[in-house]
C-alpha cells in the first residue's frame, strides 16, 4: 500500500488557492445570472405535457390509471385529464379539467 504524500498535496492546494482568488467573482455571477435569464425566456416558448401511468390489479382484474398534466400560460401545472380503465369489467372513466382562467 502506498503512503500518501501530504506535503505534495498541501503544496498543490496552496498553489491553487491564489488562482481561484484572482477570479473576478462579480463577473462570473453576472454571467451566470444573465444565462439563467436567457434560459428562462427561451423556455417560455415551449409547453410540456407530462403523463403518469399506473398499472395494477384489483379483485383479479387489470386496472390502468393515466393522468395527463398540462401547464397554463401563467406556468401553473395541473392535471388536465385522468382516465381509469378496467377492461375485464368494460369500465372506462375519464375526468377532464380545462378552461383555467386567472381571477383578477
Amino acid at each position: 500500500m502506498k503512503a500518501l504524500n501530504f506535503e505534495a498535496l498541501a503544496l498543490t492546494l496552496t498553489l491553487a488557492a491564489p488562482a481561484v482568488a484572482q477570479m473576478d467573482m462579480t463577473e462570473i455571477a453576472s454571467k451566470v445570472s444573465k444565462a439563467r435569464q436567457e434560459n428562462a425566456q427561451r423556455t417560455r416558448d415551449y409547453s410540456w405535457t407530462q403523463r403518469t401511468e399506473v398499472s395494477t390489479e384489483h379483485d383479479g382484474s387489470d386496472v390502468k390509471l393515466m393522468t395527463d398534466h398540462e401547464t397554463t400560460p401563467d406556468g401553473l401545472d395541473y392535471v388536465a385529464c385522468t382516465t381509469i380503465v378496467v377492461p375485464d369489467k368494460g369500465v372506462e372513466m375519464m375526468v377532464e379539467n380545462f378552461s383555467y382562467q386567472r381571477e383578477k
